[in-house]
């Protein structure tokens, strides 16, 4: 915990939780500030405490949701994996049998090919804008399980495919 913040470390770095904001509410509906903090309850495991509690109002402890967004269409869609890049820009990788997947102008590929498509999508800080989004896929099964995003944010995307025509591309050890 630092300056009220839970800080935890992952193999990707550290997350940090803000201080959480908690209020209670009462039978009609008031509100009242408390004062409310992490505690730690283990090397892998923490809690709220909260001091002067009034039983009979509801506690209500919002430990900062930074933000949240809806990903996908009609269909049905998986998020598989996500990086944050050193701006704050998340990427999103998975699979989509979505035809109205959202894409982005000037994407790789804004159109679903076969049953399951992989996607890549990237948001910018907030969440709130599409940097780029495309399909990846071939005329039948594929998907993305995984991605890592190098110094300058640049995505390798990996994952399966079962299409012939999966997109690919001649490098320096093809022959």
């Amino acid at each position: 915990v630092d300056k009220g913040a839970l800080v935890m470390e992952t193999q990707l770095g550290p997350v940090r939780m803000p201080a959480p904001l908690s209020w209670e509410e009462g039978p009609s509906g008031e509100k009242s500030l408390v004062a409310c903090r992490y505690v730690l309850r283990g090397a892998d495991r923490f809690g709220f405490e909260v001091t002067a509690r009034r039983p009979d109002w509801a506690l209500i402890v919002d430990p900062g949701l930074v933000w949240s967004t809806f990903l996908g269409g009609t269909g049905f869609d998986w998020a598989k994996a996500l990086a944050l890049d050193a701006q704050g820009e998340a990427t999103v990788a998975g699979y989509t049998g979505s035809t109205d997947f959202p894409t982005t102008p000037g994407a790789f590929d804004t159109t679903h090919n076969g049953r399951d498509d992989a996607f890549v999508i990237r948001l910018s800080p907030a969440g709130s804008i599409l940097v780029y989004s495309t399909f990846l896929g071939g005329a039948f099964v594929d998907g993305a399980t995984a991605l890592a995003l190098d110094a300058q944010g640049a995505a390798t995307v990996a994952g399966y495919t079962q299409s012939t025509d999966f997109p690919t591309t001649l490098g320096a050890f093809d022959t």
